[in-house]
């Protein structure tokens, strides 16, 4: 649901002069579940563990942990890991433990790499 929901938002609000118009957000939204509901279904037909595996491999590791090192290291040695730390106090209201500060430069990006 939450990636449903984050693709959705993300191509609406692109697109806001296009699909803000009378019911074209209700009918991108049927075409996405729509799509996604055709993919699901091929990975329960006969073949269905043989693309689900394919899935798997190709989609969710190797990626997925490209992902998380590029948002690691572009937080932690970008946009600044003390300009970080400061926008996380202003949101919580209180400093978090300087662990986050080695687990955010040093441990996940070395993990994940």
């Amino acid at each position: 649901f939450v990636q449903m929901e984050g693709f959705i938002t993300a191509i609406v609000d692109q697109y806001a002069h296009v699909l803000r118009r009378g019911y074209r957000k209700e009918l991108f939204i049927a075409l996405v579940c729509f799509v996604s509901f055709l993919v699901g279904l091929s990975m329960v037909s006969e073949g269905g563990m043989y693309v689900f595996q394919i899935f798997d491999y190709y989609s969710g590791n190797r990626v997925m942990l490209l992902v998380a090192f590029s948002e690691c290291a572009a937080i932690a040695w970008i946009y600044g890991i003390n300009r970080f730390y400061d926008n996380v106090e202003m949101m919580f209201g209180w400093r978090i433990s300087r662990y986050m500060w080695v687990a955010w430069t040093i441990l996940s990006p070395t993990f994940c790499a």
